[in-house]
């Protein structure tokens, strides 16, 4: 009978001890899936008083809006100029959609889903914006002809930058391809900045 007493003593002594060791402070129950616990990849428990890792910021975001763009292109042979405006998050996108309605004029990009035949045409990129209007001016430098285009904040405005900036450098200047205009859209993207924020 002693005995039994001697035993139950001790089974209770060590329940008492599992009971008030503070097992919370080192429990490892957050883990990534496939992690065994204790690993050093785990993290304590929020609910069993541990503490609770913050989760890492990472590179800040900001919301951008999607853009305007506008581009013109030049058939180096007709001297057909060619533009297009949509948007995009890129001016150069502009460029390049230009350029390629000038190469393949009668191509309909928006009823055929086959890629376009080779360029039938040779067209270089003239120039291209963001969120607003342009046109180009065609004036005469010692007999060659130039071309010329600048950006305003609307239609008026920029005829008559790319007129000012041809009359300053060349003579006979007229307006070859009226204003297009390009504003920005109503959605935005996130965008994370990455490298040093001041």
């Amino acid at each position: 009978m002693k005995m039994l007493l001697h035993v139950a003593t001790i089974i209770a002594a060590a329940a008492l001890f599992i009971i008030s060791y503070p097992l919370d402070a080192h429990a490892q129950t957050r883990c990534p899936v496939g992690t065994a616990a204790g690993s050093a990849t785990c993290g304590p428990d929020p609910s069993s008083g541990g503490y609770a890792p913050a989760a890492p910021s990472g590179p800040p975001r900001i919301r951008e809006r999607v853009s305007g763009v506008g581009g013109f292109a030049i058939n180096t042979e007709t001297f057909d100029i060619y533009a297009w405006t949509g948007h995009s998050y890129r001016a150069e996108d502009a460029g390049w959609q230009s350029l390629a309605k000038c190469q393949q004029p009668d191509y309909n990009r928006e009823l055929s889903m086959a890629p376009p035949p080779n360029p039938d045409a040779k067209c270089e990129i003239l120039y291209s914006w963001l969120n607003g209007c342009a046109s180009v001016a065609r004036g005469s430098v010692e007999g060659i002809d130039n071309y010329y285009f600048e950006y305003g904040r609307d239609m008026r405005a920029a005829r008559a930058a790319t007129l000012s900036a041809c009359e300053g450098k060349a003579t006979g200047c007229t307006i070859v391809h009226d204003a297009r205009c390009a504003s920005a859209a109503n959605r935005t993207r996130e965008v994370i900045m990455l490298g040093r924020q001041d």
